[in-house]
C-alpha cells in the first residue's frame, strides 16, 4: 500500500502482520482492498529472511493444543525491493508530509470549528471563517478557507515545536479579495513590530509579500515583487541562519545574507491576523506549512509542479 492506504503494486510497501500466538485467534472481519492472504486457524510463527535486495517470508505451523499435529496453515513467497517513488508521483499532499513539516494545516474542513495539522502536533482553532470553499490546487480537490478581513483567524496554541531558533521555512497557498495594507498570512505569533517575530509572512501596503524572521532587537526581511491581481499564489519563505530566501510561485524573488538567531516566543502562531487581533487577511488561504528546516529549491518547486499539474 502506498502512504494513503491506497494499492500500489509498483511503490507500494508489502505488510506482512502475524499474530498467530497467544491465547485465542479473533474473528475476520472486512479485509481491506489488495488483501493477499488471511488465516485465523492456526497457531505459528513467521520466518522472515532479508537479503540485500529481496526478501523472503514462510509460515511455520506448530502444534497446540486444538491441533496436536500442528494447523494446516501454511504461506511462503519473497519479493524483491525497491526504490522510493519518484517526486512526481507522490501527491502534494504526500509531498509536503515527505518534507517533514512541524505542522501542517490543509484548512480543508467544511464544517467545525478544529483547524486539523496533519502531523497530527499542533490543531488549531477556526473564529469566523468560511470553509469548503474551492482549493488552490489543480491537481487535488481539498477545500480552501476563506477570510472575511475582520475577526477570521485560526488560532494555534504556542507548542515547542513551532519554536524555530537556526532554520525554518513558512509555506502557503495565498488568493487575496483585497490589495493594498498590512495583512498578516501566518505568524508567530504575527506582531506588528517585526523584530518580535519568530517568524512571519505578511501582505504588506506596497502589495509585497513579506517575510520577517527576529529575534527580539531586529529582524531580517525578504519580499516578492508587487502583486496586484488576485489569482492564487504560492508563497514560500526559508531561513537557515545564514540567508533568508523568499520564494513566489516556485521561483526565488530574493535573497539576502544573514547571521540573525530567531528569538521564540510563547504566543500562538496565528494564520490571518496579528496576534493584538488586528491586520486580517482578506482573501483565501490553503495548505499552510511550516518546516524546522530550510526547504531547498528544487523541493519548493517540485511541490508548485505538482500542485499545479506541471511537468
Amino acid at each position: 500500500m502506498d502512504p494513503s492506504a491506497n494499492l500500489d503494486p509498483t511503490y507500494g510497501i508489502r505488510q506482512i502482520i502475524s499474530g498467530h500466538g497467544g491465547y485465542s485467534s479473533n474473528p475476520l472481519f472486512a479485509l481491506m482492498q489488495g488483501s493477499e492472504v488471511y488465516d485465523n486457524t492456526s497457531y505459528g510463527a513467521l520466518k522472515v529472511t532479508l537479503h540485500s535486495g529481496s526478501y523472503d517470508w514462510q509460515f511455520m505451523p506448530i502444534a497446540d493444543g486444538v491441533a496436536p499435529g500442528g494447523g494446516s496453515f501454511t504461506d511462503s513467497g519473497s519479493g524483491n525491493c525497491h526504490a522510493a517513488p519518484p517526486p512526481s508521483v507522490l501527491t502534494y499532499h504526500e509531498q509536503v508530509l515527505a518534507a517533514s513539516p512541524a505542522a501542517y494545516w490543509r484548512l480543508g474542513e467544511t464544517s467545525g470549528p478544529s483547524a486539523a495539522d496533519e502531523t497530527g502536533a499542533n490543531p488549531g482553532t477556526y473564529n469566523n471563517v468560511l470553509l469548503g470553499e474551492p482549493s488552490a490546487l489543480s491537481s487535488d480537490s481539498n477545500p480552501s478557507a476563506s477570510f472575511s478581513g475582520t475577526q477570521s483567524y485560526v488560532r494555534v496554541p504556542a507548542s515547542p515545536s513551532l519554536d524555530m531558533t537556526s532554520a525554518v521555512t513558512v509555506e502557503l497557498w495565498a488568493k487575496r479579495r483585497t490589495i493594498g495594507g498590512y495583512q498578516v498570512l501566518v505568524g508567530k505569533p504575527g506582531n506588528g513590530q517585526s523584530k518580535f517575530e519568530n517568524y512571519s509572512l505578511w501582505q504588506t501596503p506596497s502589495n509585497k509579500y513579506t517575510a520577517y524572521f527576529g529575534n527580539g532587537t531586529t529582524s531580517v526581511a525578504v519580499q516578492t515583487p508587487a502583486i496586484t491581481d488576485t489569482n492564487w499564489h504560492y508563497v514560500v519563505a526559508t531561513y537557515n541562519g545564514s540567508r533568508a530566501r523568499i520564494y513566489l510561485d516556485g521561483i526565488l524573488k530574493q535573497e539576502i545574507p544573514q547571521t540573525l538567531q530567531m528569538a521564540t516566543n510563547n504566543l500562538p502562531l496565528n494564520i490571518g491576523r496579528a496576534n493584538a487581533n488586528q491586520y486580517f487577511f482578506n482573501g483565501w488561504l490553503d495548505e499552510v506549512a511550516i518546516y524546522p528546516t530550510a526547504l531547498p529549491a528544487q523541493t519548493i518547486l517540485a511541490h508548485y509542479n505538482r500542485a499545479t499539474g506541471s511537468p
